[in-house]
């Protein structure tokens, strides 16, 4: 390559989205990429055999680092571009910007960002999506707000879909979760958005979000344990009597929380002809069940596996949360003890679990990647590893597995090898008969491309 691209090897657990593919009107593999040394916005074009790469320079915004990219049926490019300090006025944050073919400069808009607006204070190393279709795109992001009324800076999603002609704001639906560290947004067949987003609170679950230019549907389809206090009395001095369902011998609970832990990853929503497959990470217990409190922390003894439900698709209608999911599995109901001292109700329904790890060491499912193949079944990428790092201790592997519309199993998670890198929210691609995943060698200034071939 001309630049440096980030280094899968050493960033691959950066929850920002770093690598984009793309597939042009040619159908040919292209990535929008930042080359860290000269933060120029670049984009490299393959052709047919994926030999050939050609690279270009996007215009952009000086000091400003690449967010989110997508294109259009036109191969014009769209990509939201920030600045990393604190803003200084109400659009000092994200610029969204719009270039054709021939890398000119067709648009560029500086977003507000004060409270009435965007409520955007800071980035940070948090995932966003940018999805374009029938003439608009949606950016769906976490980012730190403006101070509230209470003094401090609060932390959330939003979704805001803009005029691809104009990049000025259609509908900003404001924030989609709570303390939202996790984010995926695609498309349906019908041309809508949808997407999810991880919640610790306000809701604490999986969140399922289905809009339009000016219409939204959400819905939490996933939840999951909760970490109580250790303490009779809480940081705002209030007491509370011991959650004796939980406690167990020297270890004490007590009936409050304030967990911002999610023991969850987002994996994707995938479209299928009967519903939506919400794929996933979670932490069940020996029963399968998610909501179990007393196996929450950050420390603990159970491993993430591989999980997956089906939700209708008009689930907006359903009158509960059983009536809303179509996937035979788990159910449960349970909750948690809020900061408040109060119990809020929490329930799965029909989750299944595809791998069985045990070992909370070294065995967890992270960095999920999914593409629906031309048969009609959903091929699964993600690593095993530790859970908070990718150690070179020679246990970090990739592997695949695939699930047909109804969740059957159709191969079983097969090793791909240790040296196939995913970074945590960067995507895979299906361009023809190969699916592609790339990562990057910031050292040898390399794209490598991994592909597997259909057949």
């Amino acid at each position: 390559l001309a630049g440096k691209p980030t280094d899968t090897k050493i960033n691959g657990r950066l929850k920002r989205r770093q690598l984009f593919p793309l597939k042009n009107k040619a159908g040919n593999l292209e990535v929008v990429w930042q080359d860290q040394d000269s933060k120029k916005l670049m984009l490299t074009r393959f052709d047919a055999n994926l030999q050939n790469p050609q690279h270009s320079t996007l215009p952009t915004p000086a000091g400003t680092e690449l967010l989110a990219a997508t294109n259009d049926e036109n191969d014009n490019y769209y990509y939201v571009v920030f600045k990393t300090i604190e803003k200084s006025n109400d659009n000092d944050i994200i610029t969204v910007c719009k270039a054709d073919k021939m890398m000119k400069q067709i648009a560029q808009e500086a977003q507000k960002s004060d409270r009435e607006n965007l409520n955007i204070w800071k980035v940070g190393d948090y995932p966003a999506d940018l999805v374009y279709a029938q003439g608009n795109i949606a950016l769906f992001m976490a980012r730190t707000m403006n101070k509230s009324g209470d003094g401090l800076n609060h932390q959330g999603g939003i979704a805001t879909v803009f005029d691809a002609n104009t990049l000025k704001v259609t509908r900003h639906f404001g924030q989609t979760s709570g303390h939202s560290f996790d984010n995926y947004l695609t498309l349906t067949e019908k041309g809508e958005f949808i997407g999810l987003d991880l919640g610790d609170n306000y809701p604490r679950g999986i969140h399922l979000h289905q809009f339009t230019p000016t219409t939204m549907k959400s819905k939490v389809v996933y939840s999951f344990k909760t970490y109580h206090g250790t303490d009779a009395k809480s940081p705002a001095g209030a007491t509370y009597p011991r959650y004796d369902e939980i406690s167990k011998g020297d270890k004490v609970f007590y009936k409050w929380s304030n967990d911002n832990g999610t023991y969850t990853e987002l994996g994707a929503v995938v479209e299928v002809a009967d519903g939506y497959l919400v794929i996933f990470a979670g932490e069940p217990d020996a029963a399968g069940k998610a909501l179990n409190n007393a196996q929450a922390g950050y420390k603990t003894d159970v491993s993430r596996n591989l999980g997956f439900l089906k939700v209708r698709k008009d689930f907006e209608k359903a009158k509960s949360l059983k009536e809303d999911i179509l996937s035979k599995g788990i159910s449960e109901t349970g909750g948690f003890y809020t900061f408040g001292g109060r119990w809020s109700t929490l329930e799965n329904e029909g989750v299944n679990w595809l791998t069985k790890y045990k070992n909370a060491e070294t065995e967890n499912v992270k960095y999920i990647k999914t593409t629906l193949l031309p048969n009609g079944n959903i091929l699964i990428l993600y690593v095993v590893n530790e859970l908070n790092d990718w150690k070179d201790n020679g246990l970090s592997q990739t592997y695949m597995t695939c699930i047909d519309a109804q969740g059957k199993s159709i191969l079983a998670p097969t090793s791909i090898g240790k040296d196939i890198r995913l970074n945590k929210r960067d995507d895979i691609l299906l361009v023809g008969k190969r699916v592609i995943s790339i990562q990057g060698d910031a050292e040898g200034k390399k794209m490598i491309l991994n592909i597997l071939e259909l057949k």
